[in-house]
């Protein structure tokens, strides 16, 4: 598992400042991803871009919180990730995961209660199950934990405090 990408990452780290704001909702209207209330928002959970040489914005992620009862019903990180043809190669969506597994791990928490025992990540793309089939990604901690009803690889890493507290699973 390795992450060469061509472009510049920028940390952001959540509450961009104006410029970047309005440069993010454009990016995700560009491309149908977000209307502009659900892009006002996802920016506070925006945690790292990247551009291209031209300086344009060619990947986003951002990492949000929610219950879930797979998870015995605790708080996990959602990690989201969109990425043009431009930043389509598996190191581009690894150099965003791994800047958000980074922030995570350094105690930045874009988003939610801080209460969140790990972090969720949704595998979309099949060449991403492919370029990587190993049960535990190196350098991520990323566990493969089962497939969504629409074939998508799921993975997961918990927080090395997590507790998880089965009395809110019943």
């Amino acid at each position: 598992m390795t992450s060469t990408s061509a472009h510049t990452l920028q940390r952001v780290l959540g509450q961009p400042d104006e410029a970047l704001a309005r440069e993010l909702l454009d990016f995700w209207s560009a491309r149908n991803a977000l209307t502009p209330e659900q892009g006002h928002q996802r920016l506070p959970e925006v945690v790292a871009l990247l551009r291209n040489a031209a300086g344009e914005i060619v990947g986003v992620n951002s990492i949000g919180s929610a219950r879930l009862a797979l998870f015995a019903n605790q708080r996990m990180h959602i990690y989201r990730c969109l990425l043009t043809e431009q930043a389509a190669e598996p190191a581009d969506w690894l150099t965003l995961l791994l800047a958000g597994c980074d922030m995570l791990a350094e105690g930045v928490h874009p988003a939610g209660e801080g209460n969140e025992i790990g972090l969720l990540v949704r595998i979309a793309r099949p060449e991403l199950q492919r370029a990587w089939p190993e049960a535990i990604w190196p350098r991520t901690g990323l566990v493969h934990a089962g497939f969504t009803d629409r074939g998508h690889q799921l993975r997961v890493r918990y927080h090395d405090d997590a507790r998880i507290d089965l009395e809110a699973a019943t």
